[in-house]
């Protein structure tokens, strides 16, 4: 009797907690439904809701933005001085991604959701390879296999490390104008040859060892949009009114005194500062800027930047960089 009595007590027991604990779910519920379709948070809305905070800092930080340093105004320097005084990356890619290798060959994306998106719409030109792909493996392997990638070195003939599904063409990038034969080619040129005019090209790769300088003024004649840049530049920073390697000798006899801060007159601008303005004034933000120290010594200094296009600027912000 005692034995039956002490499990009619547990077995009454349990049965109070269980309705108890059913009580309390219930209440729960009732205050907190489940996430329905019409309740859950949508992925698109949270991503829209994110980029209008993003573009917030960004327009906050423009207004406070300079291009060129204050004291120089990006007047001639040697090139180690001026890239590390001027032109710091403007605005914020907050889904930045690096495609490819750490080191030489890998280069920072905006935003590789972006391109995936786009699938087999995603347009993407690389000027100068030196049978290098490292860059557009990446792209294939971890961003959109369903992508268009052409690729561009008059250097390279029969390039041996080509990956599948990359057009390669042996020519280079030149300017407006060249000769017929020749196996250099404008932007435009290339844009209408390829057939893509009208189209966007989602990332423009350049390096080129120093063309930039002589075929940028082209670049946007081409009929065709760019949304992002990925430049490497090469010294540049030398007045353009001197011969170049006759200054950098002159810059390690007499230092700083003569080609520091400021440096001679502001007026005769490096390319390097007519090259980087232009693409501001083209709505082109740095979003990242990575010095080559492996390939840079003293005045031939070599630097990566990666630029991100907003069309009309960015709302709240006057487009003048100082000057």
């Amino acid at each position: 009797l005692l034995l039956f009595a002490a499990c009619l007590t547990l077995f009454t027991r349990y049965r109070r907690a269980k309705l108890a604990r059913a009580r309390v779910e219930e209440q729960h519920s009732s205050v907190q439904p489940k996430p329905t379709r019409s309740t859950a948070p949508i992925a698109k809305d949270v991503d829209a809701a994110f980029d209008r905070a993003i573009n917030a800092i960004n327009a906050d930080k423009l207004k406070r933005y300079a291009l060129f340093d204050t004291v120089s105004r990006g007047g001639t320097q040697k090139a180690d001085g001026w890239y590390q005084d001027n032109v710091e990356p403007a605005v914020t890619c907050a889904r930045e991604e690096r495609a490819g290798p750490a080191g030489e060959g890998g280069k920072g994306l905006c935003d590789p959701n972006r391109l995936r998106a786009q699938g087999a719409d995603c347009l993407i030109y690389s000027v100068g390879s030196f049978d290098d792909f490292s860059f557009e493996e990446a792209i294939t392997r971890d961003v959109s296999s369903a992508r268009e990638i052409h690729a561009f070195d008059h250097t390279v003939s029969n390039p041996r490390n080509k990956p599948c599904g990359v057009h390669f063409h042996p020519l280079g990038l030149g300017g407006a104008r060249e000769p017929d034969g020749s196996d250099l080619k404008g932007l435009a040129d290339i844009v209408v040859a390829l057939g893509h005019k009208g189209r966007t090209i989602d990332v423009l790769k350049i390096d080129c060892e120093g063309c930039e300088w002589s075929t940028y003024g082209s670049w946007f004649d081409a009929d065709v949009r760019v949304d992002e840049m990925l430049v490497e530049i090469h010294a540049g920073t030398i007045d353009s009114n001197l011969n170049e390697i006759h200054q950098s000798w002159l810059s390690l006899i007499v230092g700083e005194q003569l080609f520091g801060r400021g440096a001679l007159d502001p007026s005769r601008e490096p390319v390097a500062k007519r090259f980087l303005r232009r693409l501001y004034d083209e709505n082109f933000y740095i979003f990242h800027k990575e010095p080559n120290i492996k390939y840079s010594r003293l005045h031939k200094m070599c630097v990566e930047f990666a630029l991100i296009r907003f069309d009309g600027g960015i709302e709240g912000v006057e487009n003048s960089p100082n000057s």
